[in-house]
């Protein structure tokens, strides 16, 4: 969810009911998160399918404010080696106008509304405890609503990552990772008349 283009971490394309737990770490974590990470790591952990457990199916459901209605679904389990885990989760709300449509300039008297989906999926081979193979998908789309330049525009932002892993105990003391990922962003911009007035498209590749 790190994105290339803004550089900035874009947190509303994860819903929580996809997060496990959180780990914030301080100081400088550059040897295993990256060269960025100088002052300190957030990570986010994400759900995978659980150890010798069956088949679970879990859903929930929510309203708000401003017309909000958001909802997930998903599956987990292990058995004989297989791990796997899919959740869909989707939101959407009219929101709130958030400037004063008699005083600021260009400002809509419309409120800024927003629609989300995304999907994620994990799944894993443990080949024994010493070799294990691992894939991944995430999925995320996002429109959102915001008073600009020309009144009310909007933003489109379609995020998508998958990737492979492979890890390998050859020693008591020495444990080998691989990996290959890819992620893909678009952003597509729009002004009040809906016509698009910027597009950007980006594509990271990772091996390690």
């Amino acid at each position: 969810i790190n994105s290339s283009i803004s550089n900035s971490v874009n947190f509303s394309a994860l819903n929580t009911s996809q997060i496990e737990r959180i780990e914030i770490l301080r100081g400088a974590g550059s040897s295993l998160y990256g060269s960025e990470a100088i002052g300190g790591v957030i990570n986010i952990i994400t759900k995978k399918g659980q150890t010798d457990t069956p088949m679970a199916f879990w859903g929930e459901m929510g309203i708000g404010t401003h017309s909000l209605f958001k909802s997930s679904v998903g599956f987990s389990g292990q058995s004989n080696g297989l791990s796997y885990n899919l959740i869909g989760s989707m939101a959407n709300s009219d929101g709130f106008r958030s400037t004063n449509a008699n005083s600021d300039v260009g400002a809509s008297r419309r409120a800024d509304g927003y629609e989300s989906n995304s999907v994620k999926a994990d799944l894993g081979y443990a080949f024994s405890d010493l070799h294990r193979l691992d894939a991944h998908l995430f999925s995320s789309y996002i429109n959102g609503e915001f008073t600009g330049y020309t009144g009310q525009e909007s933003s489109a932002i379609r995020q998508q990552a998958y990737g492979i892993s492979s890890t390998n105990k050859f020693l008591s003391n020495w444990t080998s990772k691989l990996s290959a990922n890819e992620t893909r962003e678009t952003r597509q911009g729009y002004n009040s008349f809906n016509v698009e007035s910027s597009s950007y498209q980006t594509t990271l590749r990772n091996y390690a």
